[in-house]
């Protein structure tokens, strides 16, 4: 019986970490929607120096944009966890 309520729980708490982390991915990508475009046009335009092609520049950025909202989003689930 012991053995199953942890599994119960452990199942119950990561499902509830996982919907939180989405929520949090799902803001930042809001905001960022939201936000004011002219600093990424300059980052592509930098990246386009590495690679000529600008649509490649602009998946680059994408890319690296995907990640770092991830990391904040899981960073800001654990913040909520441990206070």
């Amino acid at each position: 019986m012991r053995n199953l309520g942890g599994a119960i729980g452990i199942a119950a708490v990561t499902t509830w970490l996982q919907d939180f982390g989405r929520l949090h991915g799902e803001r930042f990508g809001e905001a960022l929607t939201n936000a004011d475009s002219s600093g990424l046009e300059a980052a592509v335009s930098r990246l386009s120096s590495v690679t000529p092609d600008h649509a490649h520049a602009r998946q680059l950025l994408q890319g690296e944009l995907t990640q770092f909202v991830t990391q904040q989003a899981l960073a800001k689930r654990f913040r909520m966890c441990s206070s």
